[in-house]
């Protein structure tokens, strides 16, 4: 069905071009076969014509259509002016005038609206396919709609067997001077680096998320407040380490982290992300 769709449309765009070529195609005909008063005016008709062509390939079909009927109008009046005034005859070439400004109007409209239609088509394409995408492709690390996924089951794991489960979020302290002295390049290459480091001093079981394109992490810890305090700790002496970040920039680099951790409560915790914003709301506390 989408195949028929697609074939149709570009059917109709390939239509709407051919329309648009085959009416230069006549005008410059008319320019080479009308006499010296008719060239004259069929210059002008197509310097008039640019206005409507222009405002339709902006994609502001409206005003294109009223300003190639205007012309049409206007020029409809012009040679009925002539005939009746002066009994100049009315050619061939002035009745292909009066069709082609909304001819060539409806060609190029045709055109644009399939190239709208399929750029709309790939934004909703694109937009479906990120929703799918779990994996943040910078560091392979699950992004925050795989945080939210797992999230949800752990918490209804934690409550059915009475388990421990604790969220921890770590992110860059100072951000903004790290990305002023850096190139995006190297500031992309430390957050790799610090997904690394971070990954590397957790347990086989304990669940890494990179959660946006700053450098924050989120962990999911099966453990309580105490055994996350250890981990915190572990974490920020592993990024700490000299020559930890040697491989991002040539300067030395001091990579300082703000870490906020809470453990999750059934009756505090509606959802993962009440979960989540509880735990930014611990990052304001951590200076």
């Amino acid at each position: 069905m989408y195949g028929k769709r697609f074939l149709f449309g570009r059917l109709k765009q390939d239509l709407g071009l051919l329309g648009f070529l085959a009416c230069l195609f006549i005008i410059l005909v008319l320019g080479f076969a009308a006499e010296e008063r008719e060239q004259t005016e069929s210059l002008v008709m197509f310097l008039v014509l640019f206005a409507p062509i222009l405002f339709c390939a902006y994609r502001m079909h409206a005003l294109a259509y009223t300003l190639a009927a205007f012309q049409t109008l206007v020029y409809t009046i012009y040679k009925l002016y002539q005939w009746s005034a002066y009994g100049s005859s009315i050619t061939y070439i002035s009745y292909l005038w009066i069709l082609i400004p909304l001819a060539i109007v409806s060609a190029l409209s045709l055109f644009s609206h399939e190239v709208e239609q399929a750029e709309v088509e790939n934004e909703l394409l694109r937009q479906q396919v990120e929703e799918l995408v779990v994996i943040e492709p910078l560091t392979g690390l699950y992004n925050q709609r795989g945080l939210y996924t797992e999230l949800e089951r752990q918490m209804a794991y934690a409550k059915r067997n009475h388990t421990k489960l604790v969220l921890l979020e770590m992110r860059l302290k100072y951000k903004d001077e790290l990305k002023r002295i850096l190139t995006t390049r190297q500031f992309n290459h430390l957050r790799q680096t610090m997904a690394r480091l971070v990954e590397d001093a957790l347990r086989m079981e304990d669940r890494l998320y990179a959660i946006d394109q700053e450098g924050t992490l989120a962990i999911l810890l099966n453990t309580d407040l105490a055994g996350a305090a250890v981990v915190e700790r572990r974490l920020k002496e592993r990024l700490m380490e000299k020559g930890a970040f040697q491989s991002v920039s040539e300067r030395a680099l001091i990579v300082e982290t703000k870490v906020g951790c809470v453990e999750y409560a059934p009756d505090k915790i509606a959802n993962a992300l009440d979960f989540l914003r509880q735990v930014e709301n611990e990052l304001q506390y951590d200076v």
